[in-house]
């Protein structure tokens, strides 16, 4: 019997396609690091060096004036991409996968390379999208496989920028596709393995966090989990309320789109030159209860700014993600929740570090509502040997109804929404 399911052509379009993907998303990556530490290092000397502090802020503004060009030449790519993505995917949406790449690169590397609270894993998402598409229309393949290449290219941007190839699989079933065969199983997955593994060879091989193994034995585990779970939930309720509120405000103030966009880096830049623990997305944040923990009060601090950061940042309509910053946030609420324990002498030290790594699991499914990704993610990114895996997917799980019995819905959703009611007749101008 002849087997329908491979078609070498397509397995072979899969290969270049997570090659082209893995290539152009290490290079997103390569490009951030080097503008990120330029940035860094002239803030670091910006309070002693007036040349310095000038030349910080004027990087700053030139940054926020790459970022509202390149947003002014394409809107799509505004934000993480993420919904664009999944629009295209259900023919709800179309892109230009030509200046998409193109504007989505450079203004992810202003944005996210200035300081800003940002992540680049949304738009190597969408980076990795406009590659599939482009590979697809340039070999005039069908429209089947052309969603293949794409879906399976947005899950290998993910893969590529966090390390984690499981976690761009299921993120490309559980939250673009949102139903899986057997065809796309097979391409898609080539797809997210080879460009997981390219950009590894560009960029190395290491977890995108790296946190020990952790062994330390928590008494009362489950009952200290359902409290997570429930502060979680209400904290992904809170950052979705303060993302589609606040688009809705920005749509509301009567500036130019290139006034907006510079206002984040603005501010921002202010808030940096006092306070350097907030540059970028908060992977520093992450890695509190590896050193000199800070106490529950500076923990707050850092809690409230970063989710008034991102959504200042985001909701401009500047290219830039919510994904990493939103499990920082996650992580700090965390810290916050072991380290209120461990001052009541319930749980040990040590046990802080876990709660913050769970809490980044169950902050992302009360947010994205996809809980497989966000278990399978954190233990990927984390590189760490997680023995109470019950634990995890328990409080991601009751993070994850807590939000749906507030009826929150999830981001991604809400923001393709958000972009359907303002573009009604996106697809006649295609």
């Amino acid at each position: 019997m002849k087997n329908n399911l491979i078609s070498f052509k397509t397995l072979f379009l899969s290969l270049l396609t997570g090659l082209a993907t893995g290539s152009v998303v290490a290079g997103f990556t390569i490009g951030i690091r080097i503008l990120s530490n330029y940035s860094q290092l002239l803030l670091k000397n910006a309070q002693v060096n007036p040349f310095d502090s000038a030349s910080f802020f004027l990087l700053i503004i030139s940054f926020g004036a790459l970022a509202g060009y390149c947003v002014n030449k394409e809107p799509d790519i505004g934000g993480s991409g993420i919904p664009h993505v999944s629009g295209h995917l259900h023919n709800q949406l179309r892109q230009n996968w030509f200046t998409v790449l193109i504007y989505k690169f450079f203004g992810g590397l202003a944005t996210i390379g200035s300081g800003l609270t940002l992540g680049r894993e949304g738009p190597s998402v969408q980076i990795g999208s406009a590659v599939g598409q482009a590979v697809s229309e340039l070999t005039h393949s069908n429209q089947k496989v052309q969603r293949y290449l794409i879906a399976g290219a947005a899950g290998g941007g993910m893969a590529a920028a966090f390390n984690a190839p499981l976690s761009g699989l299921i993120f490309m079933v559980e939250e673009l596709f949102q139903r899986t065969s057997r065809e796309l199983i097979l391409y898609a997955g080539v797809i997210v393995i080879t460009a997981n593994h390219s950009a590894n060879l560009i960029i190395g091989n290491k977890p995108a966090i790296s946190i020990p193994t952790i062994t330390t034995i928590v008494p009362n585990l489950t009952l200290a989990c359902l409290g997570l779970g429930i502060l979680t939930g209400l904290s992904g309720i809170l950052f979705n309320f303060l993302i589609m509120n606040g688009k809705k405000i920005y749509q509301n103030i009567a500036l130019p789109q290139w006034l907006k966009s510079m206002l984040p880096f603005l501010i921002t830049g202010i808030i940096l030159f006092f306070d350097h623990n907030l540059f970028g997305s908060g992977a520093n944040l992450i890695t509190f209860p590896l050193g000199e923990n800070p106490g529950i009060s500076q923990l707050s601090y850092f809690y409230f700014i970063k989710l008034a950061l991102v959504a200042l940042a985001f909701c401009s309509g500047i290219p830039g993600g919510i994904f990493f910053p939103l499990l920082s946030i996650g992580a700090l609420l965390g810290n916050i929740y072991g380290t209120s324990l461990y001052s009541l002498g319930l749980v040990p030290q040590e046990a802080i570090l876990y709660f913050s790594v769970i809490a980044m699991s169950s902050h992302f499914a009360a947010i994205v509502r996809a809980p497989l990704t966000g278990i399978i993610l954190i233990i990927e990114m984390t590189g760490a040997a997680l023995p109470w895996l019950f634990p995890i997917t328990l409080v991601t799980y009751l993070s994850y109804l807590i939000a749906d019995f507030f009826n929150c819905q999830p981001i991604y959703v809400s923001l393709l929404n958000s972009i359907l009611s303002n573009r009604p007749s996106i697809d006649s101008k295609n």
